[in-house]
């Protein structure tokens, strides 16, 4: 049976990059202090991207043997001729970064692209040749508009969607969603769990009094039942058992130490009242 610690994949956002609200990044030697745990507590998954600085390289001197690594490529910038190479360059740049032989998987990492039909088409025929060649495992994409996911597979099928999910953002949840991924067997990562690390900081620094009186609420009701921030984040994600991976982004081994403990709890159930209808405050591109 596995453990509920392999349910996550580490975000690597942060190590090369100050990244989300706590801008907090990780020097190399913390990097192999955290891949070393990591290997013991039996979590194999890693979430990177081109487009984390040094990252990559970073992570390959690791030894990432027995990892599966998730990575995402932007071609927003990228001409429609020059595609396909662009495509197989990157990939042969991340692997001889990582050390490995193939990737796990390979995102399309703005979602925006996929509005160029004819471009996308193209982008998802060239996956499922690096597919078919095994140097990725499976494919997909990342969003945030995850009431067009319908729209989006019913263009190009995938097989990964990475998407945010957290007790402010609870599209997931939605009957219509979860039986569209349970019939197309796709495969469900996680993202934004701490909703760009909102939730856990302890200041009301965004200028937003909607998102400010919800978080405070939310501390309020977590007070009353002596449940830490971080708690509330992890065990409200077993309320839903069509994740198949959490990506979470940590900023030090004491902060994931402290999230796997909560991982040996039982689901915690959060009221609706904290959940953010609007998908307009949904979006961290829009703080």
């Amino acid at each position: 049976m596995k453990s509920a610690n392999s349910k996550f994949s580490i975000g690597t956002a942060n190590f090369d990059n100050a990244y989300g609200l706590n801008q907090k990044k990780f020097n190399k030697k913390k990097i192999k202090e955290l891949v070393s745990f990591l290997r013991k507590k039996n979590i194999t998954h890693l979430d990177t991207a081109i487009s984390y600085g040094n990252t990559q390289k970073v992570l390959g001197e690791s030894n990432l043997k027995r990892f599966n690594v998730t990575s995402k490529i932007n071609i927003k910038h990228v001409n429609i001729n020059n595609l396909e190479k662009y495509i197989y360059t990157k990939l042969r740049i991340t692997l001889k970064e990582l050390k490995i032989k193939k990737l796990f998987a390979l995102l399309l990492h703005d979602e925006d692209e996929l509005q160029n039909l004819k471009k996308s088409k193209i982008f998802f025929k060239i996956l499922k040749e690096l597919k078919k060649k095994k140097l990725i495992k499976y494919y997909g994409i990342s969003i945030y508009k995850i009431h067009k996911l319908k729209k989006y597979y019913s263009r190009n099928k995938f097989d990964i969607v990475q998407m945010p999910y957290n007790i402010f953002d609870r599209r997931l949840n939605d009957k219509s969603i979860l039986k569209f991924i349970k019939k197309n067997k796709i495969k469900v990562f996680v993202r934004s769990i701490f909703f760009k690390g909102l939730i856990l900081s302890e200041s009301n620094y965004l200028n937003n009094r909607k998102i400010m009186n919800t978080k405070i609420n939310l501390k309020k009701w977590l007070n009353k039942k002596k449940i830490s921030n971080t708690e509330a984040c992890v065990r409200f994600l077993f309320n839903n058992k069509t994740i198949y991976k959490i990506v979470v982004g940590v900023s030090s081994l004491t902060q994931l130490k402290e999230i796997l403990k909560y991982t040996k709890k039982n689901k915690l159930k959060i009221p609706e009242e904290f959940t953010f209808k609007n998908s307009y405050y949904l979006d961290p591109r829009n703080w």
